[in-house]
């Protein structure tokens, strides 16, 4: 369970509350505790640490949370969400007290009361009985006496009821007990991550302070080379089965591969997936395999897709301080189209000039073409996809 102390303290690099179950702010904070050091999120707290207008339900908690799933890329583990009840008075919060407790406190009290109150009617009774003794050898020894001791009666009765005849008394508006609720949170613990999550939209969060940063390109990389992956390639992609592969792309490949080593392939195609990573052993597909033989691969791998930008000039911004491209495309599917396409296009805009050695005329493209096809060809094949 959560300590109150900690809910006190504030948001911080390790904890996150969010009033609301927002399928965006939830996604958000597991990528960021995820790359960073990990981290607990409550639902149902406001900024400030107090309790939201609203108590979410469990049902929108639920949907919430499989949205959330769906809006960042690859899923983080972490463990189940856990409802947690605490006791809200006068801006605090507590774990409730059990009843055995306050019942125990509430029968011990009295014989405490009781105890000091005939203590003190015990002392007094003592010093009336010394204030007589004194009374008694002065002149007027029988009259003195008999006021002293009326006046030590009543003495000691007030000593025995210290409120007189008010006898019981009201107690100030501001020293009753608060009135308290109980207020019910959800909390998630998030550890570490191994791995590098982004959202969808390609955004690499991290945990900064007591809010979600996003990283820039150098950050990137260096959080990438921070973390322990191993292949990535080869892992399993969740949700993706046999089927998921395009049986033309495998003939495809397979006649391409042929044409290359001079030879057919007649084995099983099982074997041959299995053999160059595009599926586990369990026949479940792997990262390269989605990559390779899938139609539309972003459905799984939402990073994977190839953006290509015209600029005028050599910034990326013009001087108006907008964006400085002229032309902008996002280009999907398997890793072989998204070479062609890339290539394609970057031929469509590269100027080609022309030079005349005698009485032929030659071409002269703006770059050479086998370094940009190299290039582009290197740029999608030897990628991190994890970003």
């Amino acid at each position: 369970m959560i300590n109150p102390d900690l809910i006190r303290q504030g948001q911080g690099p390790r904890l996150a509350f969010l009033a609301t179950p927002d399928p965006q702010a939830i996604a958000e904070t597991l990528v960021a505790f995820a790359n960073t050091e990990g981290g607990t999120i409550l639902i149902g707290l406001q900024s400030d640490g107090s309790p939201a207008k609203e108590t979410p339900t469990i049902e929108k908690v639920q949907e919430a949370i499989k949205q959330a799933d769906e809006l960042y890329n690859p899923p983080v583990v972490a463990n189940k969400w856990e409802e947690v009840q605490f006791t809200h008075t006068n801006g605090n919060l507590s774990v409730p007290t059990a009843p055995e407790a306050v019942a125990e406190s509430s029968q011990e009290a009295p014989e405490e009361e009781e105890t000091e109150a005939a203590s003190d009617a015990v002392t007094t009774a003592s010093e009336s009985e010394e204030d007589s003794d004194e009374s008694a050898e002065s002149t007027d020894a029988d009259t003195s006496t008999d006021e002293d001791d009326d006046q030590d009666s009543e003495a000691s009765e007030d000593a025995a009821d210290p409120f007189g005849e008010l006898g019981e008394f009201e107690v100030p508006a501001s020293d009753r007990e608060a009135e308290s609720e109980t207020v019910v949170i959800y909390t998630l613990r998030v550890p570490r991550s191994i791995e590098l999550h982004a959202m969808s939209d390609g955004r690499v969060l991290i945990r900064s302070g007591d809010h979600n940063r996003p990283l820039g390109g150098q950050e990137i990389l260096r959080l990438a080379s921070a973390k322990s992956t191993g292949d990535y390639e080869s892992e399993p992609v969740h949700g993706a089965t046999r089927d998921t592969f395009n049986r033309e792309m495998i003939e495809e490949y397979l006649a391409k591969r042929a044409e290359r080593t001079k030879r057919p392939y007649n084995g099983k195609v099982e074997d041959l997936l299995l053999e160059i990573g595009a599926i586990t052993e369990d026949g479940q597909p792997t990262v390269i395999g989605i990559l390779l033989f899938t139609e539309y691969p972003q459905q799984w791998l939402p990073q994977s897709s190839v953006v290509f930008a015209k600029f005028v000039g050599t910034t990326p911004r013009g001087e108006s301080g907008l964006a400085g491209y002229t032309r902008r495309e996002e280009l999907t599917g398997p890793l072989p189209r998204l070479i062609e396409s890339a290539w394609n296009l970057i031929w469509s805009e590269m100027a080609v000039s022309a030079v005349v050695k005698g009485l032929e005329r030659e071409e002269r493209t703006e770059y050479p073409q086998f370094a940009v096809r190299e290039a582009i060809v290197n740029a999608i094949c030897h990628r991190d996809y994890r970003l």
